[in-house]
């Protein structure tokens, strides 16, 4: 274990780019708008589409999927149609968890509390739909308290639910601006999980400098075991 988080009683984890594996959910988003603007004679560029993507998610960009399908030439209607089909095909609720996470939380859990702090919806259906969810005594996001991350009231919430003090959690984060800078404002330790989308961002004040990093979930227990 690593001395400094000697005194961790819950850890924290962000959902996308640290459980889930964000690269795939934009890969089948770009594959299901892809063919059903096939299905209406329309032809994109379905790497094209899949790399803007990526660009727009990595700048907070609200509408992704219409956006880049309309700088593709398809009609607003359309765009917003494809966007509907993709965003709620049966293969993106498949959230597609990274390699391993069941065994590292199982590992985990008998240790510590586990939790989630997201910015998406739902996100307890979002876990029990992976059959994870069974692992974290408290899932937290946007509908809970109203607020999204980096605000310090939705971590201030979570650490309310577990009945944690903030200087006793981490939070495991991909998001340097979000997760990290969100979670050393309340006091908790940081973890980076360097393994997403936001893989190659560098910190851009102190508050964005972890405590430690990883560059696979996998590697979590070797931390704090």
């Amino acid at each position: 274990m690593d001395p400094q988080f000697a005194n961790v009683k819950w850890i924290f984890f962000d959902w996308g780019g640290v459980l889930k594996d964000e690269f795939e959910i934009y890969r089948q988003i770009a594959s299901s708008a892809t063919s059903f603007l096939a299905d209406k004679n329309i032809v994109i560029d379905q790497t094209a589409l899949y790399e803007r993507l990526l660009v727009l998610e990595r700048q907070d960009t609200a509408i992704r999927l219409p956006q880049a399908l309309g700088e593709q030439n398809v009609p607003p209607d359309l765009a917003d149609e494809a966007a509907n089909a993709a965003e709620t095909a049966p293969t993106l609720l498949a959230q597609t968890p990274y390699e391993g996470v069941s065994n590292v939380m199982a590992a985990l859990g008998e240790k510590y509390g586990l939790g989630v702090i997201s910015n998406g919806q739902e996100v307890a259906q979002l876990l029990e739909r992976e059959e994870i969810d069974h692992f974290f005594g408290v899932m937290v996001g946007i509908l809970e308290f109203g607020y999204s991350k980096p605000h310090p009231k939705i971590f201030e919430g979570a650490l309310k639910l577990a009945d944690c003090s903030a200087e006793n959690a981490v939070m495991v984060g991909d998001r340097l601006d979000k997760d990290i800078a969100g979670a050393k404002q309340v006091g908790m330790l940081t973890i980076r999980a360097r393994q997403g989308i936001y893989a190659n961002d560098e910190p851009s004040n102190p508050d964005e400098i972890a405590d430690a990093e990883i560059t696979d979930i996998r590697q979590l227990p070797g931390l704090l075991l």
